[in-house]
C-alpha cells in the first residue's frame, strides 16, 4: 500500500481563506433560516420513513423528493451493476450522512455501534447485530441477516471519514467475512454554491448535520460497481484490501494502512497542541514547553510497529555539554515548527537530519 501522511486525509476548516469566503458570508443569514425552516421539514421526512415500508418503491420516490428540498440531493451512477443478489453493501465513509444517501438509492440497514432501545433502532435504520458482544457474534448476526432479510447490510469498514481526495482509511475485515457476495459503492458529495465542507478533523455529528441544512444543497453521487466474490483459498483481510483498492482506483486516491484508531490519536494530538497554544497565545513557547517536559502530550496506545526505522528515537534529557544542548534543541524546535505549522502532530521526539 502507498505511504500517505495521516494529516493528508483530514481537513482542519470546513471554510476557503481570503476572497472566497465572501459569498459565505453573504449568504450566511439565508442559511441560517434555511436551515431552521428545513428542521421542521425534516420532521416530517422522519416520520414518513417511519410509517412507509423500507422496501416499499413510494417510499424511496417520497423521501428521495423530500430530501431534495432538505438540501440532500443523491444522483446514482451505473445502476445496471447493482444485483439484488448481493446482501453486502460496501462504500468509503465522507461524512455523517453517507448512509442516508446511499439508503436513498438502496434501501438497506446498518449494524448499530449503539447501545439504543429496538425502537429507536428502528428509527434509525439500525439494526442491533450484537456489536457490543464482539465481532464473532456481529458476523453471526450479521450472516443470518443476510439469509433471512430482504434488504442488504450497509457497511462503512472504514469505520470514520476522510476527505477522499488522498486515501482510504483500513478496511475492516467483518463485511468481508460473511460468506456473501459484495456490492461496493463509490461515495462522493460536493456543495457547488458553498464552499462548505462536509466533514472536518473532529466535527460533531450536530454541526456536519447543521451544515447540510444550512447549505443550498449537496450532491452526493453514489457510484455501484460490479459485485464482487471472495476467491477461493483468499484470506479475508486480502478480499478486504482488494476492494479497498478497487475503491481507492475509482476516486483515484490511495489504499493506505491508516485505521479509524489512527484518525482518534491524531485528532488527539492535534487538538491538545491547538488547545495548548490557546493558552500560551505563542506556538514557539508551546514546543518549547513540549520538548522540555513540562507539557506532556497524549501518549499513543502501543500498537505494531512494521519499520521501526520510521519511529522517531524519545528524548529523554539534554545533553552535558550547553552547545550540544543548544544545537539539539533548535534541530527539534525547528522541526516541531514545521509541523505545527501544518497543523500536524503525529509522533513525539527528535527526528533524524
Amino acid at each position: 500500500m502507498t505511504t500517505v501522511a495521516i494529516e493528508s486525509l483530514f481537513d482542519d476548516s470546513r471554510f476557503p481563506s481570503g476572497i472566497k469566503l465572501l459569498p459565505l458570508i453573504l449568504y450566511f443569514p439565508l442559511g441560517c433560516v434555511l436551515a431552521v425552516i428545513r428542521i421542521f421539514i425534516g420532521i416530517h421526512v422522519f416520520l414518513i420513513s417511519c410509517v412507509l415500508p423500507k422496501t416499499s418503491d413510494i417510499r424511496s420516490l417520497v423521501l428521495r423528493m423530500m430530501c431534495t428540498i432538505l438540501g440532500v440531493v443523491v444522483k446514482c451512477q451505473d445502476w445496471h451493476n447493482r444485483k439484488n443478489t448481493a446482501k453486502v453493501i460496501v462504500g468509503n465513509n465522507i461524512s455523517t450522512l453517507d448512509r442516508l444517501a446511499v439508503d436513498l438509492v438502496i434501501p438497506s440497514t446498518m449494524p448499530s455501534m449503539w447501545d439504543l432501545p429496538p425502537g429507536l433502532n428502528w428509527i434509525l435504520g439500525y439494526t442491533d447485530m450484537g456489536v457490543k458482544e464482539g465481532r464473532n457474534k456481529l458476523i453471526q448476526n450479521a450472516q443470518k441477516h443476510c439469509q433471512e432479510a430482504s434488504i442488504p447490510i450497509m457497511a462503512l469498514p472504514e469505520a470514520a471519514s476522510t476527505n477522499a481526495r488522498v486515501g482510504l482509511l483500513k478496511f475492516s475485515i467483518w463485511p468481508f467475512s460473511l460468506g456473501q457476495s459484495v456490492q461496493p459503492i463509490v461515495i462522493t458529495a460536493s456543495r457547488p454554491v458553498i464552499p462548505v465542507l462536509v466533514s472536518v478533523l473532529g466535527g460533531r455529528w450536530w454541526l456536519d448535520t447543521f451544515w447540510f441544512l444550512f447549505s443550498p444543497f449537496t450532491l452526493f453521487t453514489i457510484r455501484i460497481l460490479p459485485v464482487e466474490d471472495k476467491l477461493i483459498d483468499e484470506p479475508e483481510e486480502e478480499f478486504s484490501q482488494r476492494i479497498q483498492k478497487l475503491i481507492a482506483e475509482k476516486l483515484k486516491v490511495a489504499p493506505t494502512k491508516h485505521t479509524s484508531a489512527d484518525k482518534v490519536e491524531y485528532a488527539k494530538r492535534k487538538l491538545f497542541i491547538q488547545h495548548q497554544a490557546g493558552v500560551t497565545n505563542d506556538v514557539d513557547l508551546t514546543i518549547s514547553n513540549i520538548l522540555e517536559g513540562k507539557v506532556k502530550i497524549p501518549q499513543k496506545t502501543p500498537q505494531k510497529i512494521q519499520d521501526p526505522s520510521l519511529v522517531p528515537s524519545k528524548v529523554k534529557t539534554f545533553s552535558k555539554s550547553p552547545k550540544e544542548r543548544q544545537m539539539s534543541f533548535q534541530e527539534r524546535k525547528l522541526l516541531m515548527l514545521a509541523e505545527a505549522k501544518t497543523k500536524y502532530l503525529e509522533n513525539h521526539g527528535q527526528s533524524n537530519s
